[in-house]
C-alpha cells in the first residue's frame, strides 16, 4: 500500500502556496500513484516503479524541469 497524500507531504516536506494548488496537487498524487500500481500489477515488467518526491508533478511538469535536453 503506498503512502497517502498527507504522509507523502509530510515525508517529501511539501507545502501548497494555495487550497486549490494542493487540491490539484492531490489529484496529480493520486492519478500518479494508480500508475505506478497498474505498472507493478504486471507480472513481465522489467523494473519496479515507486512514489518519489515528484508523485505530485504532471508529465509535462517533470520533463520540463528534469530532462532538459
Amino acid at each position: 500500500m503506498y503512502q497517502t497524500f498527507e504522509s507523502f507531504k509530510e515525508k517529501e516536506r511539501k507545502t501548497y502556496e494555495t487550497y486549490y494548488e494542493e487540491l490539484y496537487r492531490r489529484v496529480l498524487y493520486e492519478k500518479n500513484v494508480g500508475v505506478i500500481e497498474e505498472h507493478n500489477r504486471n507480472e513481465s515488467r522489467s523494473f519496479d516503479m515507486v512514489v518519489n518526491q515528484f508523485a505530485d508533478l504532471s508529465e509535462e511538469e517533470f520533463l520540463a524541469v528534469y530532462a532538459k535536453l
